[in-house]
């Protein structure tokens, strides 16, 4: 048996081999990355004459993605997002940066890029697995980056987004790029204004609260391939201004209210990570249509579908969440919020997120609080269920297959294994009148075979 040392670069992150063992047609490698430590098996198959190996993934490390590099970057700021029902929908701009040129913004706007290619372009953009920024309901010119009021500002080595309008003059938001971390403002005010005509908080019958969101898609990863998730984050909270007061302007315009609603209004600061269900006898990318239901198995409805599982590193009423099941109106998904004191042994008593100019920093494996959000929900899902008809039965998620012969379910090993993820987004959603602006200096996800 042999012993050596060995580096490796994953993904444009270094990761340091502590040892090496070597045996006959196998070597084994202990490696830390980023502080997380990690083997890499490499195996050789005398059979099939194939070397195998195995090892870490870095599935998205947004600081290092993000910083300027030499070669161009791109990042795509997205309002409005093409559908079924209205398949022309489009209003998103990108924005090309890189040390060694200024940075430029252009339109993939329908309305603004006469281009013929213009939906096109926006298609392809949105299937690369880049960053991208999501600013949902964004009032056109009157709050989005995309108009010609944003200025993007670059120096040493820094790229600034600032989108003027917010209250005294300042900015109604900014994104900052730099070496070390990604700045995230947001003062939600300019928003509402631009909605109401003045300073009102929404009613809540309309998803027109005011978000700003990073995301990222990556090549699906089934949970049953992977022994470990391990998620980094580290944040600082540098400034927030939560607003409660009651508005005294009249009238009151349809949409708006003048108190502040704790159950409506809450600014949140968070990241979800998508859970799908997936099934290799059904089609890649969606169910049969209802024309030819006889094509695919009747479970393959569930094609794609699944959960958000989110972790909530702020939110202004409250220190934690603690296991909270909730729907997405416009996916229809429902959302999980992980309780944040399970990433940390013995957990916080305090949430350190919430702490104004205090570095705040978790470290912690995933995949069995992935794999336990499953299991909880589809507890849930089957006490209500029970008793109900198919037609009347609610599924938060794709529920077990049975064998057609023994009527046997599906174990937790097999069900376990039809679920995957392949995106996450991090970032605000402010419904109420609110500002808050987060330093994050680590935000990256890790697979471990």
């Amino acid at each position: 048996m042999g012993r050596f040392e060995k580096n490796i670069l994953f993904a444009a992150i270094m990761c340091f081999a502590v040892s090496c063992n070597s045996d006959i047609g196998r070597l084994t490698c202990e490696y830390n990355c980023g502080g997380e430590s990690y083997q890499n098996v490499t195996s050789w198959d005398n059979k099939a004459a194939k070397l195998h190996t195995t090892q870490p993934e870095i599935l998205f490390d947004m600081v290092d993605e993000l910083r300027m590099k030499d070669a161009p970057e791109n990042l795509m700021i997205v309002r409005e997002v093409p559908n079924k029902e209205h398949p022309n929908n489009l209003r998103a701009c990108e924005i090309s940066y890189s040390k060694g040129s200024n940075p430029v913004l252009a339109n993939i706007d329908k309305d603004t890029d006469q281009r013929p290619d213009a939906v096109k372009t926006y298609n392809r953009n949105w299937r690369e697995l880049v960053w991208r920024v999501a600013e949902w309901g964004a009032l056109g010119n009157k709050d989005s980056f995309c108009d010609p009021q944003t200025s993007l500002v670059k120096e040493n080595g820094m790229l600034k987004l600032v989108r003027p309008g917010g209250d005294g003059g300042g900015p109604a938001k900014f994104i900052q790029i730099r070496d070390h971390s990604v700045d995230l403002f947001f003062r939600s005010t300019a928003h509402f204004k631009a909605l109401f005509g003045d300073t009102f908080y929404r009613d809540g019958h309309d998803k027109n609260w005011s978000a700003l969101l990073l995301s990222k898609k990556y090549q699906r990863i089934g949970l049953e391939s992977v022994s470990k998730l391990n998620i980094s984050v580290a944040a600082t909270l540098k400034e927030v201004q939560i607003k409660t007061d009651r508005i005294t302007t009249t009238p009151i315009p349809d949409g708006a209210q003048a108190m502040y609603d704790p159950r409506k209004h809450g600014t949140q600061f968070r990241f979800f990570i998508p859970v799908d269900w997936m099934d290799n006898h059904c089609p890649a990318m969606k169910p049969p249509s209802a024309s030819t239901p006889k094509e695919f198995p009747a479970y393959c409805k569930f094609q794609n579908r699944g959960f958000h599982y989110g972790i909530n590193l702020f939110d202004e009423r409250k220190e934690f969440d603690t296991g909270a099941v909730g729907l997405d109106k416009d996916t229809q998904m429902f959302m999980y919020g992980q309780d944040l004191r399970a990433l940390v042994p013995g957990g916080f008593i305090h949430n350190p997120f919430k702490q104004v100019n205090v570095p705040a920093h978790i470290s912690a494996d995933i995949l069995p609080l992935i794999k336990s959000a499953i299991l909880e929900m589809e507890a849930t899902q089957n006490d209500l269920n029970q008793g109900k008809s198919d037609d009347d039965k609610i599924f938060y998620i794709p529920p077990r297959l049975v064998n057609n012969v023994t009527r046997a379910a599906e174990n937790n090993d097999a069900y376990l294994s039809h679920f995957g993820i392949s995106s996450v987004n991090i970032g605000y959603e402010v419904p109420g009148l609110s500002s808050i602006l987060f330093e994050i200096s680590d935000f990256k996800l890790v697979s471990a075979p």
